[in-house]
């Protein structure tokens, strides 16, 4: 609807600009023209061309009042700025200059009078009106706070406008001594001149914006300051590491390689692994403690680097390449060092061409226990998809394995999606309740049985149940001849069943606030939708 709008308002200020000036170009000639039915006939067409505008007008003012319709905010630029330069001196027309035209034609009003600023001046300002609304239709719309955008929309306007009065001032005094006007190719010059001066500042402008908004060829996103990377003073990502002071409790080393892989299967794979295997080592460490990972490329092409997926790490640690780090090329290494302030079932991956080098192996498990963990039997589960016909693993095995768990024992699930698509699980044989979203735990889970579990693409779900005497099996909708059985024996993987719904799972927890407040902090943002150039280019 916006972008319709946009256009709409666009075509309308463009009537607004061409119908005015035809207005003021046709009154010009009324007083221009000594012979009266020349000039009763440029009066005519000066109050056609004013019709014709104000139905521009009534339809600039209707645009304005649909973009309200969601909202003043949607409009408040085009309301306090666009619609009073077009719509006052529009009012003032009718008030003044058309009555003057129309008495020129009855005999009442002399061309002195329809010459006066009071009759001449406000066609051309409402046409002036038209260019303003342009420029902020088609480039630059202002949005709240407007002040600045009031002050040097105005003050523009005062001044071109101030231009026309000196313009027009002498026009009276001329037809009152008989001084004959300059002749038609003068004129005609003169208005070639500005119209080649309007052109060559809208041309100007263009090229200015189509310029500044060019991006920079290659910068460093290690150190964020000045020009496009922000503003001068800014600290290099490198320094925003948080709270890293003192001795690792925890220390890992992960090698990033090319190591060729022959599954349970006998399907061969040409992966890229941390420390030769996939998925990668399991990360353990505990809520708070300080965590150091020194990651070795040995030999995977392009670079690599760690990301540690959902984490709330510091910058300097986040390990994107081009963004808070630069790959680690082959031969070289990078530490992180980090807290991890929350427990719960994360991941680790390369985020070097993520699409590739993930699915080619590079991740493993990042679990956060919290300082005091439960005596419960973990079972991580990664889910993964080679690109190469398409194998499907459950952690190292494209094949159904088995672990023996001892009946009566609590059993954790550790759900994690490394592929970038939504996966569905189902767990048979026990029911079991969904303790964890994403690395948050869930307030007053109940339990459930014979549900689908959709995760989401690097997405996580905790699973909790009480070992039975029977075997258990986990399995995904799209390989469910592979998977895990839990215990011994077997048990067939699940067929179909209703997907499982977390919007309506659990029970409310209390909050600090509520979605009506209170908030520390409150920011309205605004985005609309113009024309304009991006990277050089009209967009």
């Amino acid at each position: 609807m916006f972008a319709s709008l946009n256009g709409m308002d666009v075509f309308a200020s463009i009537a607004v600009l061409l119908t005015w000036a035809l207005a003021s170009w046709q009154l010009g000639k009324a007083v221009r023209r000594s012979d009266t039915r020349l000039s009763n006939r440029a009066s005519g067409w000066a109050i056609g061309w004013l019709l014709a505008g104000t139905l521009a007008v009534l339809a600039i003012t209707v645009i304005t009042v649909l973009f309200a319709v969601p909202g003043l905010q949607f409009a408040i630029g085009r309301t306090l700025l666009a619609l009073p330069l077009i719509v006052v001196p529009a009012v003032l027309t009718y008030w003044w200059t058309v009555p003057m035209l129309l008495g020129l034609r009855r005999g009442a009003s002399s061309r002195e009078d329809l010459a006066g600023l009071r009759a001449a001046l406000p066609p051309r300002l409402t046409a002036l009106g038209g260019v303003f609304a342009l420029w902020m239709a088609f480039f630059l719309q202002p949005v709240t706070p407007l002040w600045d955008e009031i002050l040097i929309y105005l003050g523009a306007f005062a001044v071109l406008g101030l231009v026309q009065v000196l313009k027009l001032r002498g026009v009276p005094g001329r037809i009152r001594a008989g001084t004959a006007f300059p002749g038609r190719l003068k004129r005609s010059g003169r208005t070639a001149v500005r119209v080649l001066a309007f052109v060559a500042v809208v041309v100007a402008v263009m090229i200015w914006a189509a310029q500044t908004s060019k991006l920079p060829s290659h910068y460093s996103m290690m150190n964020h300051t000045g020009g496009h990377n922000g503003p001068a003073g800014f600290r290099p990502v490198t320094e925003l590491t948080g709270d890293v002071s003192g001795t690792p409790e925890f220390t890992f080393t992960l090698t990033a390689q090319v190591t060729p892989l022959t599954l349970p299967s006998g399907a061969t794979v040409d992966a890229w692994t941390f420390n030769g295997t996939v998925p990668g080592p399991e990360l353990r460490v505990r809520q708070g403690a300080l965590v150091e990972v020194k990651l070795i490329n040995r030999d995977v092409p392009g670079g690599v680097s760690i990301h540690w997926h959902g984490v709330d790490v510091a910058n300097a640690s986040d390990g994107v390449p081009g963004l808070t780090q630069d790959a680690v090329s082959a031969g070289l290494s990078y530490t992180y060092r980090f807290r991890a302030p929350d427990a719960g079932t994360y991941w680790y991956h390369s985020h070097q061409t993520s699409s590739e080098q993930v699915r080619r192996g590079l991740y493993g498990a990042f679990i956060v226990d919290p300082p005091s963990p439960a005596a419960v039997t973990e079972v991580p589960v990664l889910t993964h998809t080679f690109p190469r016909g398409q194998v499907q693993v459950v952690n190292d095995s494209d094949r159904l394995a088995n672990r023996s768990v001892p009946a009566g024992s609590t059993v954790r699930l550790r759900l994690i999606n490394t592929d970038i698509v939504t996966r569905r699980y189902t767990l048979s044989g026990t029911p079991y309740r969904v303790v964890a979203i994403d690395g948050g735990d869930l307030h007053g889970p109940s339990e459930v049985s014979g549900k689908q579990l959709a995760v989401g693409g690097g997405g996580r779900y905790d699973l909790e149940f009480t070992m039975p005497s029977d075997p258990v099996r986990l399995a995904t909708t799209d390989h469910p001849d592979a998977g895990i059985i839990l215990g011994s024996g077997d048990r067939p993987a699940q067929n179909g069943g209703d997907e499982f719904d977390p919007t309506s799972y659990g029970q409310p927890a209390p909050t600090p606030f509520t979605a009506t407040g209170p908030f520390a902090h409150d920011d309205t943002y605004y985005i609309d939708n113009h024309f304009g150039f991006y990277n050089g280019e009209f967009a």
